[in-house]
Formats: C-alpha cells, structure tokens, sequence
C-alpha cells in the first residue's frame, strides 16, 4: 500500500491512502507542524512542531509511540539516524538537541 503523509498549522498529521485517495488516520500536535518523515523500513512517521516536541507516529493505528521534548521555542528541522531512530533537531532557540 503507497501512503503519503501531510502536516498542517493545525497541528493535525494526515495519512493518506495513494491507490484510494483516502484518508487513512490523523494524530494531533498541539500546534503546527513543521516537518514530517517517514522512518526507514517502517510504517512509524516523525513529525516535528511548533509546540517543541518531535513525536513518533505509528501511521496504521495513529499511536504516538514516542515523544521527545526538550527545546524551549519551535523545531525547525530535524534528522533522523537509523531505522529505531536517533533524532537530531534544529530550533528556534538556538540550539540542536540529539535525542537517542
């Protein structure tokens, strides 16, 4: 199954069906999403946010699996390392954090 993934300034992550156009889940940040991926081999799918935390989403039950906090303004960006992933973040505080 091809899946396709969108964040919006809502805060809502989608999952999308790509054969039926469908909508597939939805899980909730607090406030905007600024970066989605999809992590290696998997269906789990990172997202980043203006709230501060980068969470990880299991995308056929729409779980967060995992939740990493530590920024004190908006991330940015962020990287992911491996398929049980290290996250490396960028924020508007100024700092990059590494989360293993």
């Amino acid at each position: 199954m091809a899946m396709a993934a969108t964040g919006s300034v809502d805060g809502t992550v989608c999952i999308w069906d790509i054969n039926t156009l469908r909508l597939r889940n939805t899980f909730k940040h607090d406030e905007a999403v600024t970066k989605l991926k999809w992590v290696i081999n998997s269906p789990l799918i990172a997202s980043s946010s203006v709230d501060s935390t980068v969470k990880i989403w299991d995308s056929r039950s729409g779980e967060c699996v995992r939740t990493w906090k530590g920024h004190q303004d908006s991330i940015l960006d962020f990287a992911l390392v491996g398929d049980i992933p290290t996250v490396i973040t960028a924020s508007d505080d100024g700092c990059c954090l590494v989360f293993a």
